[in-house]
């Protein structure tokens, strides 16, 4: 039976989270951007089976959904990180989706793709009846509830203090920029109503939630990682780093523009992106055709629902047939969330932090069987495992111009997602 599509100004995920079955996983790529996906008919796979599959750039036709069947999936920070002994890092989680719902914002209208698979280990929803309930004009607002309280694992005088020393390493020449985090727990239990309504207020456009039995991955994430389209030449590859911050002052237009105004024009902040960008150009060349890496873009505004970025795009031709797995190796993890120059600076973050990152800092991605492969940095991410507690963590960028108060307060406005009432 042919389903669809449905006109559906809004994709709202408090009423997904309303109408999803409480006892089945959920998997959901939701951001601000013109498609959002959530899978209905499932199965887990290894991650071999999509890391040796060729990078395929998306389809030309923009009429077509990008995303019909294929996979979505999330690949930790550490599975391309430096380890210690005794770390048991995080693994890979990958889906094979035969149907999904994807909502074109554009268009206006909610398809459902692929048909549904019985056995083989599959998790399956009524596509029918989470379609219908999800156009229906009489669902309800879910309030956003009570902002969370986060529990900083060490105080703040701690936290400034490691950040001296991170800048007593810079001016001593062991590196440039360093990513650092810094880790909270979550004193609450947030439901699924309430992540959903969360999401939908401050979600940034490469929102992630995947809601399994044993994990639970909630990317409030405005920083997409890799993006592969076709031109003429072959498969390109654009990544989007992200620097630099300001707290957004939305009840003060005033105020909010001098914000962004002064970001743009920091040098400090600058500095950071630029770097960046030089990193990132290194490791796509890896990857790619040479003489084809350029940077398309050395630092536009980006402003969200709590913060202004600066972004940046790089862009290069994929080397004929490399597969996903070969690509992932040569530009993870990514450039904006470890430093310059990058192996000696993901060193310096294992023994900073004294802990394997997991999933915060990885990627959350989708791949088309059509062709197309699309994918975010989880930064802004609570993480919870098995029967723990949520996690948080947020970080920045430190250069020598870095001052630890304001790196603090900068980690505070990052929060601000979860946080603000």
């Amino acid at each position: 039976m042919q389903l669809g599509p449905f006109p559906l100004a809004e994709l709202r995920l408090d009423r997904l989270a309303a109408v999803w079955p409480e006892a089945s996983p959920l998997l959901c790529l939701a951001g601000t951007g013109r498609y959002a996906i959530v899978a209905l008919c499932w199965r887990e796979v290894p991650w071999s089976e999509v890391a040796t599959r060729p990078v395929t750039g998306a389809p030309l036709d923009a009429a077509t959904p990008p995303f019909i069947r294929g996979y979505l999936g999330l690949v930790p920070y550490d599975l391309y990180a430096p380890k210690r002994a005794g770390d048991v890092p995080a693994e890979p989680r990958v889906f094979r989706v035969e149907q999904a719902l994807v909502h074109d914002r554009q268009a206006g209208l909610l398809h459902v793709t692929g048909a549904p698979v019985t056995g083989l280990g599959f998790t399956q929803v009524d596509a029918a009846s989470i379609a219908a309930a999800l156009v229906s004009p009489h669902g309800t607002m879910v309030p956003t509830g009570d902002a969370l309280t986060l529990i900083p694992g060490g105080s703040d005088d701690a936290y400034e203090q490691l950040v001296r020393r991170v800048l007593e390493d810079i001016r001593a020449g062991r590196y440039y920029q360093l990513n650092l985090l810094r880790y909270f727990r979550v004193e609450q239990r947030p439901g699924r109503g309430w992540i959903g309504a969360r999401l939908g207020r401050f979600g940034g456009d490469f929102t992630a939630w995947f809601s399994l039995p044993d994990l639970q991955v909630v990317s409030f994430s405005p920083e997409r990682f890799l993006r592969c389209a076709n031109d003429d030449t072959g498969t390109l590859v654009h990544a989007f780093p992200i620097k630099g911050t300001a707290a957004r002052h939305l009840h003060d237009p005033d105020l909010d523009l001098a914000a962004a105004s002064a970001l743009q024009c920091s040098t400090k902040d600058r500095a950071e992106l630029h770097m960046i960008i030089d990193l990132m150009r290194h490791d796509l060349y890896g990857a790619s055709v040479p003489g084809t890496v350029r940077v398309l873009h050395a630092g536009r505004l980006l402003s969200l629902a709590s913060v202004h970025h600066l972004e940046a795009e790089v862009c290069a031709t994929l080397r004929p047939g490399i597969t996903i797995g070969a690509l992932l190796a040569a530009v993870c993890p990514g450039g904006s969330i470890t430093g310059a120059p990058k192996q000696e600076v993901m060193l310096a973050i294992r023994a900073y932090e004294d802990r394997p990152r997991g999933y915060f800092m990885g990627h959350a991605f989708y791949a088309a069987d059509g062709g197309g492969f699309d994918s975010s940095i989880l930064i802004r991410t609570l993480v919870q495992q098995g029967a723990g507690s949520f996690e948080y963590a947020a970080g920045g960028g430190l250069v020598i111009g870095s001052d630890p108060v304001g790196e603090r307060r900068e980690i505070a406005a990052k929060s601000r997602v979860v946080t603000l009432p």
